[in-house]
């Protein structure tokens, strides 16, 4: 994405105003956090909730709006499973949204994101905390100003097809100051 400026000169004439000059100047290279506008959408706090499970979400803008960072709670019969942190940025060298996940597990993994005509679709893999790998494809779509589908598809861990999963979450209403974090 690129802007472009221009500086026109216009002169009043018995027909009404004519250009006089125009001189296009230097395009401005959109910056990462121009790229990241169109995921703007996603911050805030929002939550899946199930008899079981509870992934709350929470999306803030990093202090340089370079980023956002996405913090996920896994919550199964109200204990603690897991904490997950994303980092969403521009890939120069790729020209796409890239995405790096790190769990409080010690796995880790990378995903690249690509717009499409109902959200994002995001490829990702990751290491296990064992040194196993896997991937998955990820469909992000807005279904609602304060509701979003997350469709995961072609999951494999350590080899294994696993089945696909469909969550929704919610925004949760919030009557705090938004914080950003690095």
């Amino acid at each position: 994405m690129t802007s472009s400026r221009c500086v026109v000169t216009h002169v009043r004439a018995k027909a009404g105003w004519l250009i006089a000059s125009a001189r296009d100047l230097d395009a401005q290279p959109a910056t990462n956090h121009d790229r990241l506008k169109t995921l703007e959408w996603l911050v805030g706090d929002w939550v899946d909730e199930s008899k079981a499970s509870t992934v709350a979400t929470s999306v803030r803008w990093s202090d340089d709006g370079n980023f956002l960072i996405a913090r996920f709670e896994l919550h199964v019969d109200a204990l603690r499973v897991m904490n997950v942190t994303q980092r969403i940025g521009w890939d120069p060298q790729r020209k796409q949204l890239r995405s790096w996940v790190f769990d409080s597990e010690g796995g880790f993994g990378s995903g690249f994101w690509a717009a499409t005509e109902n959200g994002w679709i995001v490829k990702s893999s990751f290491v296990l905390p064992d040194g196993g790998s896997g991937s998955v494809t990820s469909a992000y779509e807005r279904t609602g100003q304060d509701a979003s589908r997350l469709t995961f598809r072609d999951r494999l861990v350590k080899g294994d097809a696993l089945p696909g999963q469909t969550i929704v979450v919610e925004r949760k209403a919030t009557n705090s100051t938004p914080r950003t974090d690095n």
